[in-house]
């Protein structure tokens, strides 16, 4: 059996164009300006209806016939410009216009998938608007639509929450999480943002200059971290990375020092949180403090070191404290090599 092909668009010189192409090709092709005279045509026809296309304008017609071409028989393509839809709901479909090539839809499904995503997404009140109508964060939305409206095993997501106000950043982290796990898809998430990566992640593939620093779960990376790189990278503020042979004076300090190694040759980390104030001992001076409610983040100086604290509540009156951490608080790298003590 031929393959049946329906074009739905507006723009006459479209349906003519494609039209003729098709028809040379032996394809049985149907022709509607609207969704009104698609849905009849759909009636009329009652044909085995499976909607595998939605073309975007401009789409080259060598394009079309080669996707008809892989489809199987009885098939029927339906080429839509991008905002005029078979019906009201399925406007929706600016959500995933190219991401319906993945596999069929029936119309039924195809309504209900893409209604789920604008509902979740919170487009339902921009489903008129043009790409160009649009703020940056609303297409960022859009563009994470087509990607949950495909629904397939792997889904790769370059940034897509970079434009996104703080606060929506913060909804579509737990919604795309959510989003995750309900699917049971393989979800490659390339981000930035340390926050997203330890929030979202089952596993974070830390990189660095295209070589990767680290693998492992987001509790690991900020746990063990392997190397200086990963130590200062995951954190806010943060890890404290100072040079062991700065601590000399206080031995107490230095306690749980790898056996064997001189302090001139290691370097110790510590958190900001693992820090606390002492009566005496070592002796840092206050540069600035930002209080932020629940906690403080305290910038001071060790001779020329920076040791960032967050203290909780506010920061002591006074130009210098004194601080102390645990020796289990404590995380020790090679200065040479720059990778943690016994990792592999």
């Amino acid at each position: 059996m031929a393959h049946s092909i329906l074009i739905v668009d507006d723009e006459a010189l479209t349906l003519r164009t494609i039209g003729r192409a098709l028809d040379a090709e032996g394809y049985e092709v149907f022709l509607a300006a609207t969704g009104e005279e698609a849905l009849k045509t759909i009636a009329d026809q009652q044909p085995d209806f499976a909607l595998l296309d939605v073309v975007l304008p401009g789409i080259n017609g060598i394009e079309v016939l080669r996707q008809a071409r892989t489809a199987s028989p009885a098939t029927i393509f339906v080429m839509m410009s991008a905002y005029h839809m078979v019906d009201r709901a399925v406007e929706a479909m600016k959500l995933g216009a190219y991401d319906f090539l993945v596999k069929p839809f029936h119309l039924s499904d195809m309504v209900a998938t893409l209604k789920r995503a604008a509902e979740m997404l919170g487009l339902e009140r921009l489903l008129d608007r043009k790409p160009a109508q649009l703020s940056g964060g609303q297409q960022q939305r859009v563009a994470l639509g087509r990607a949950v409206v495909a629904e397939t095993a792997v889904c790769l997501m370059d940034e897509p929450l970079s434009n996104l106000d703080a606060q929506l950043r913060g909804d579509m982290r737990r919604e795309i999480r959510a989003l995750q796990r309900r699917l049971g898809i393989t979800m490659l998430y390339v981000t930035h943002d340390q926050v997203e990566a330890m929030t979202m992640a089952d596993r974070v593939i830390l990189m660095r200059a295209g070589h990767v620093e680290q693998n492992g779960t987001p509790a690991s990376l900020y746990e063990q971290p392997e190397t200086t790189f990963a130590a200062g990278f995951i954190g806010a503020p943060a890890m404290n990375l100072l040079p062991a042979a700065a601590l000399a004076k206080y031995p107490e300090l230095l306690t749980g020092m790898p056996a064997g190694y001189d302090p001139r040759s290691l370097i110790v980390g510590v958190r900001p949180e693992s820090v606390a104030l002492a009566r005496e001992g070592l002796q840092a001076r206050i540069i600035a403090a930002e209080y932020l409610g629940a906690d403080t983040q305290v910038e001071t100086r060790i001779d020329e070191e920076t040791l960032m604290v967050r203290l909780p509540g506010r920061a002591p009156p006074g130009a210098n404290i004194y601080v102390k951490w645990r020796a289990q608080d404590a995380h020790w790298f090679d200065a040479s090599s720059h990778r943690r003590i016994g990792a592999k």
